[in-house]
């Protein structure tokens, strides 16, 4: 193994360790933030566990990405569980009765050998639960109705978009992708470029904040130097799987920074 392969190897396995160890633990939700911070984290975990489960496929870091996938199961269910007990009023809790019904199936495959005919069925099935966790979000943040809660709920459907892109740019490197998750990939990156700009340019970033974000658009701009390789089909997993979970870190750090402002 080359010197350049071990340091992109370590990397990746420091990247799945400190972002994990940077999500809360089991703690009640105490304010509508909070919630929102941790609704907008299911959006990403959906995305993460799909984009997880197709890294299988191409066989990079298995037993690292095999945890990472089991981490975002687990985080995933014990959030649910968390907004259940804080849901107050009933569309909330309809909501969240939506998801709850769509996540016992959806866990099943992914709890399973790696195969290729569930990897396609996920790819699609996915794109239901990102919907439903994304209704829990949009309700809570009309119930907040601050310009706070926007900015948690943009700075942490930015985490979402991490996952999502990497989840389309894996689907591609193991030919399952089609033009619909093309299109979909390309709409996830215009939409990460929009909502970066709309932070930066935010009034209410403090200087942290500022830095925090600064650093984000180094780290986009790098992911996206690579996506120009697959027009030629040279695919570089393991650098988005890099630079996608180090964006992941940052955003989710700036997004508990919103909620605390």
């Amino acid at each position: 193994m080359s010197g350049f392969t071990k340091n992109l190897f370590s990397k990746i396995i420091i990247s799945m360790i400190v972002v994990f160890c940077s999500f809360d633990t089991f703690a009640a939700i105490n304010n509508i933030d909070d919630a929102i911070n941790k609704a907008g984290r299911q959006r990403m975990l959906s995305q993460r566990m799909v984009k997880s489960y197709l890294l299988l496929g191409l066989e990079v870091t298995p037993d690292k990405t095999k945890s990472q996938m089991d981490a975002a199961i687990e985080l995933f269910e014990q959030q649910l569980k968390e907004l259940e007990v804080y849901a107050d009023s009933e569309k909330l809790k309809q909501s969240l009765l939506t998801v709850r019904k769509h996540w016992s199936a959806f866990q099943k495959p992914l709890q399973q050998e790696y195969d290729i005919n569930a990897a396609k069925t996920l790819l699609s099935d996915v794109e239901n639960l990102l919907a439903e966790c994304e209704n829990v979000v949009t309700i809570l943040d009309s119930e907040a109705g601050t310009s706070k809660a926007k900015l948690v709920n943009v700075s942490g459907r930015q985490r979402m978009l991490s996952q999502r892109i990497a989840m389309f740019y894996f689907a591609h490197a193991l030919n399952i992708g089609t033009e619909k998750e093309k299109s979909s990939w390309q709409q996830a990156i215009d939409q990460f470029d929009s909502a970066l700009k709309e932070l930066i340019a935010s009034s209410e970033n403090t200087p942290q904040i500022s830095e925090s974000l600064r650093k984000v658009d180094a780290q986009w701009k790098l992911s996206k130097s690579s996506f120009s390789l697959m027009d030629k089909d040279n695919f570089v997993p393991l650098i988005i799987q890099v630079t996608s979970d180090g964006i992941l870190k940052n955003m989710d750090s700036i997004t508990g920074l919103y909620s605390n402002l």
